[in-house]
């Protein structure tokens, strides 16, 4: 249900980016101050709570939380996503969130 791996130095090169995909049950990933450049996806239905802040992450796609092939998808569970105190600035990716009931945390401009 919980991965927390906050503070291990952590970066983008080691981890595949479907790691997490797999994980039905999990609900809690907690990747805060690490050097992750994106955010791992696809992320599972069951997660939520994604704490991303302080890393490396400079964009996001489509794809990183929604389904770009299913414009009615909805990703009721994932509650709070964290990206404050990264290099993103959330407005320029505004397609990336859509399918949210919150918007993510972090720098919008």
């Amino acid at each position: 249900r919980r991965i927390d791996v906050r503070h291990n130095r952590l970066i983008s090169t080691g981890m595949r980016p479907e790691a997490f995909n797999d994980m039905i049950r999990l609900e809690f990933l907690y990747l805060s101050h690490n050097y992750l450049d994106f955010v791992p996806a696809p992320l599972p239905d069951s997660l939520r709570v994604l704490n991303l802040q302080n890393n490396n992450i400079q964009s996001l796609s489509e794809n990183t939380f929604c389904n770009q092939h299913d414009p009615s998808y909805i990703r009721r569970a994932l509650e709070d996503i964290r990206l404050d105190g990264n290099p993103i600035n959330l407005s320029h990716f505004p397609g990336a969130y859509g399918c949210l009931p919150r918007l993510p945390t972090g720098r919008t401009r």
